[in-house]
């Protein structure tokens, strides 16, 4: 049977994330915040800009995440990069009317995770994930996800490793994607209203 051995506690690492700023217009409040990371899971938290003050804090389950803030509403979109089981691989939002978590699920992917996100001007919140790196987004108004799959341009090569990561809008209202999976890195602009790819041949300017 073998024989154990108390070696004592084990190291748990610890590490922070952020910092992004938001308006909170229910409390008129500037807010920073920040992400408190570990193996034993994550706390989003925010800090008053005037006062210093932790004013709001929330346990996410997940080990790391990262934020994408809507600057008309205060509504904080929160992403899990790594969760501490499959169900921690979630979208979540905090409302500044409610001062609460909701949560919004996954779309009907298996074996992904999220990666970034934009806010798009249709409302949409667009994710990109790995390591399958496929776009998506999530229509808040309506509760719905929409897939529109793997941005890699071809060859893609069975079981390889692809991070799909949303940067920025173009002037044509297209998503600009950094697709990662063997150096150099490569550049896509999916067009949210046709659905159609096209590979850029030269880094963009993003604004």
């Amino acid at each position: 049977m073998g024989t154990f051995y108390d070696l004592g506690r084990a190291v748990v690492g610890g590490w922070m994330g952020g910092a992004w700023l938001s308006h909170d217009p229910v409390q008129n409040r500037d807010l920073i915040w920040g992400g408190e990371f570990g193996q034993e899971g994550a706390n989003l938290f925010a800090v008053d800009v005037a006062s210093g003050n932790v004013v709001e804090e929330q346990r996410i389950g997940a080990r790391e995440f990262s934020i994408t803030v809507d600057p008309e509403s205060g509504v904080i979109w929160i992403y899990n990069y790594h969760g501490l089981n499959q169900p921690g691989n979630i979208l979540q939002s905090w409302h500044p009317k409610t001062g609460q978590l909701s949560y919004h699920g996954f779309p009907l992917l298996s074996g992904h995770r999220f990666v970034g996100a934009l806010l798009g001007q249709d409302g949409r919140l667009y994710l990109g994930t790995h390591p399958f790196g496929h776009l998506v987004s999530f229509d808040p108004s309506a509760e719905t996800w929409s897939d529109y799959g793997c941005q890699a341009p071809e060859p893609v090569v069975p079981g390889q490793h692809i991070w799909c990561r949303p940067l920025a809008f173009n002037a044509d209202g297209e998503i600009i994607c950094q697709i990662n999976r063997v150096p150099p890195h490569e550049f896509i602009a999916f067009n949210p209203q046709t659905g159609e790819t096209r590979k850029l041949e030269e880094s963009p300017d993003l604004p």
